[in-house]
């Protein structure tokens, strides 16, 4: 036992005159703390020691024993020291709304004591949820698979639909992938950030941890599909009109303060309700180590109502909803509950405290400003004081700088929830809730491939989809999947069964809402870099044929748009490609509004109030360039000089892709594609590899904006055989955001051929250049090299911008209004067609090969 502090207090006894009442309250104290009792002042204060010593001379001589011989165990032993059956309190109730806590707290034992009590000792819980009756079949027959369905034990968590969410609670998938996010998130005396995207399974994750662990969870949403009490939710209510309330009387302080103080009033209510009925659950065990009954609390804490039949926690809180309580009171409250749970758990026993959708409580509106500080911050700022307590914040992204200041503990951000991206993977998954007859038929593995194909991503798609399949008993599931892409993605997927039951299909129509239905409108409305990030992800898919975008800027605010999920486990790289996200986003910009809207849009773009951080304006132009050049096009057309053309500028035309024959030297072909008419097969138009320069790469273009100070090259053939090399920058300029002439001066002089190429070689150690340039002062009729450049919306003369024309790298302005007015002429089908070979044809070819079909006949 480790009770250094009392020998040191037993010493200083032995060599000073210190009052025997003195004494025996050090002792006391260091006695409570060991035994984790609260300091109450009643007993353990040197008052209440010498009324106990005046009424107890067997104390007195104890204590004169420990003094003498240097040995507390006399006391320690001592059954009145003890004070076993004695409730300690370290503050007790001094005004008239504490009483009424403690009557209320009282009361809520009386009416709910049992209950709970029953609960706890009693093997309760979620009723199974069991399949419908045939739609088409006799009175009381059995729905197909309904044996396999009733084996899986599906928890009915109460909307009469099949919740994978509880399913196998604690027993998710034992590997370790998932162990190790586990740790990472539940990490004892590390307070946490759990982020990502909506929908990528950090719910079920917080479940899994918390069904081994104790902890407290406490929700932040009250649909209905989703687990835990209102109780924090419904607290929110307090800081709408705070002045209204009789409990802020000071009308004096600024509103901030009060704010501060409603976080400070909520924040403990919250907590003491939660803590009281945790205790009195643990009181009521008889093996409170058994780790089955940390599952149970969990549950009881998840689903209030189907365990109890009502909301206990909101009971509680009820009764706290008085003035006149001073926070003294509250935090003691707090931490003698503490304390009580800790005697019973273990003093070391890690304790966690989870709240999800976090985002909720951050982002909630109040008429005031609260600084550097939110809501979110104000709450949890007084529950990092209780000792022994770790906080996992967990939700889409939020505001977290507030909790990376200076002066506060340090919380650690964890982004990693797992992704469906690899088909053997999710394959598993999905096969685990299918029949077998079903899952080994041709038809079942067809079905298979398309979840993992048209699914791919965050959990819940196909957790979703999993559940109305069980909900319609794996009747006709090639036609429920249909319903379900066509539903989110907003696309008719072209690989499902050739015959359909159109009345099936009809009804299942309206069977697939269960998905977080994604809107982009509704997520990229007034959000100008969100905007352009999702098109410049889908014209990468478009041009560069990317499955996916990485992107490494922005990352925690484009993951709150929806569209994007952190892919590592610190927030600092994230992906864009999931089908049931893309699909929308082409829609919208390219049907829904028509393509410029896709491609260059002129409102759009003047309403930016800062330089991109994911520029899409040169890849925009890369499919108007392709139709531009389709036609013959006069290079003069295509560009602006700032004097009359010179005469090789006079020629038309075409695009050209260089690249080099068996015997090493270079060759140019003009490059030709089908595009806007229908594709086949996807050939990229693009490339960001520097292997482009050296004419290994057979892209027409490249993008250069990550080894060159200029964003596209390419190459053009004159009528008469010369080749020039272009190079393209183009900036941002509106009322906002401003690119004087000096500015594109400086850009255009760095991409002169001496420069253009930023520090840094090729893969293998060769130098960045541009093969078989001529050298700058080789005599030439016509230049090797065009540097151009377009402001956009807003476009810029040439002829203001500084100019150092050479004979061999002359300037000039892209003209952005001839490709305006081509990109009305692109069809959505062309852009809807290429995303899809792109995102699902190659990823389909890729896992099955090039001949595989996986269309039915019919079901």
């Amino acid at each position: 036992m480790a009770l250094k502090q009392a020998r040191d207090i037993l010493r200083q006894a032995n060599g000073e005159n210190i009052e025997p009442a003195v004494v025996l309250a050090q002792l006391l104290a260091v006695f409570c703390r060991e035994r984790l009792q609260p300091l109450d002042p009643d007993y353990v204060s040197a008052p209440a020691c010498r009324v106990l010593l005046d009424h107890h001379p067997e104390i007195q001589s104890l204590l004169e024993v420990a003094i003498k011989e240097q040995n507390y165990e006399g006391l320690w032993t001592c059954n009145l020291l003890s004070f076993d059956g004695t409730e300690l309190r370290s503050r007790r109730a001094q005004s008239k709304g504490e009483a009424a806590w403690e009557t209320g707290i009282q009361t809520f034992v009386k009416k709910h004591g049992a209950a709970l009590r029953d609960y706890a000792v009693g093997d309760k819980g979620y009723a199974l949820w069991a399949p419908p009756k045939a739609r088409n079949g006799s009175e009381g027959e059995a729905a197909p698979h309904t044996a396999f369905i009733a084996s899986l034990r599906i928890p009915n968590a109460g909307d009469r639909r099949p919740s994978l969410l509880f399913h196998r609670l604690g027993n998710l998938l034992d590997s370790e992938p998932l162990t190790r996010r586990l740790k990472s998130i539940f990490r004892a005396g590390q307070h946490t950030l759990f982020v990502n995207g909506a929908a990528t399974g950090k719910t079920r994750l917080l479940l899994e941890g918390l069904s081994r662990r104790w902890g407290l969870y406490f929700a932040c949403n009250i649909e209905p599909s989703k687990p835990g009490s209102t109780d924090l939710f419904n607290s929110l209510d307090y800081f709408r009109h705070p002045l209204r309330s009789a409990a802020y009387p000071d009308t004096s302080a600024s509103m901030e303060t009060i704010l501060k103080q409603v976080a400070a009033d909520v924040s403990g209510q919250i907590m003491l309700a939660r803590l009281t009925i945790f205790k009195l659950y643990l009181e009521s065990l008889s093996d409170p180590h058994d780790i089955r009954h940390r599952q149970r609390w969990l549950i009881l804490q998840s689903s209030p109502i189907a365990m109890v039949q009502y909301d206990l926690f909101i009971h509680l809180i009820q009764y706290f909803d008085v003035c006149d309580v001073a926070q003294d009171y509250i935090q003691r409250q707090i931490a003698d509950t503490l304390l009580g749970i800790r005697s019973i758990i273990g003093r070391d026993e890690p304790l966690f405290c989870v709240v999800d959708d976090a985002q909720s409580v951050s982002n909630h509106r109040v008429d005031a400003d609260m600084g550097s500080t939110t809501i979110l911050r104000e709450i949890t700022r007084h529950w990092e004081t209780l000792e022994g307590l770790t906080l996992i914040l967990s939700g889409t992204p939020f505001d977290m700088a507030p909790f990376q200041l200076s002066g506060g503990p340090r919380y650690h951000l964890f982004t990693d929830t797992g992704f469906f991206d690899d088909p053997e993977e999710q394959a598993t998954y999905v096969r685990r809730y299918m029949p077998l007859d079903l899952a080994e038929s041709e038809s079942g593995k067809k079905l298979v491939w398309r979840i993992c194909l048209w699914l791919r991503g965050r959990y819940c798609a196909t957790t979703c989809l999993l559940e109305c399949m069980l909900a319609t008993c794996f009747s006709h599931p090639h036609t429920l999947l249909d319903a379900y892409i066509a539903l989110y993605t907003g696309i008719e997927p072209a690989d499902g069964p050739v015959r359909v039951n159109s009345r099936v299909r009809q009804r299942y129509n309206s069977e697939v809402h269960r998905f977080g239905l994604f809107d982009p409108f509704i997520a990229l409305s007034r959000d100008g870099q969100g905007w352009y990030a999702a098109q410049m992800a889908v014209l990468r898919i478009v041009t560069l044929g990317q499955e996916r975008v990485r992107i490494t800027e922005d990352t925690a605010h484009l993951a709150d748009r929806g569209f994007a999920v952190f892919s590592d486990s610190h927030g600092a790289e994230a992906i864009i490609g999931e089908p049931v996200h893309i699909f929308p986003i082409v829609k919208l910009f390219y049907q829904r509004w028509g393509p410029t809207f896709g491609l260059l849009h002129t409102r759009l773009a003047s309403g930016l109030r800062a330089q991109l951080i994911h520029p899409s304006f040169h890849l925009a132009i890369i499919p108007l360039l392709l139709l531009a050049f389709k036609g013959g096009i006069k290079l003069s057309d295509l560009f602006g000089f700032a004097v009359a053309p010179p005469a090789w500028a006079n020629q038309t035309c075409r695009l050209v892709c260089v690249t080099r024959d068996m015997a090493g030297q270079s060759r140019a072909t003009p490059y030709s594609s089908s595009f806007p008419a229908h594709e086949v097969t996807f050939e990229p138009w693009a490339t960001e590899s520097p292997s482009w320069l050296q004419h290994t790469a057979p892209e027409p273009f490249c993008v250069a904006s990550g080894f060159s100070h200029a964003d596209l090259l390419f190459v053009l053939q004159l009528a008469d055989g010369v080749l020039i090399h272009v190079a393209v920058k183009i900036m941002l300029k509106n009322e906002h955001v401003g690119a004087s002439s000096g500015e594109i001066g400086d850009s255009l002089a760095q991409m002169r051929r001496e420069c253009i190429f930023q520090t840094g070689g090729m893969e293998g150690g060769g130098e960045l250049r541009l093969a078989d340039l001529p050298s700058a002062g080789a005599a030439a009729a016509s230049p090797s090299m065009l540097r151009a450049f377009a402001t956009f919306p807003q476009p810029t003369d040439v002829s203001s911008v500084s100019r150092d024309d050479t004979t061999m790298e002359p300037i000039a302005s892209l003209n952005l209004q001839l490709l305006q007015e081509l990109s009305e002429t692109v069809p959505y089908e062309s852009i809807l067609r290429r995303v899809f070979l792109t995102i699902i044809t190659k990823r389909r070819r890729r896992w099955l090969g090039d001949t595989a079909v996986l269309r039915v006949m019919s079901e």
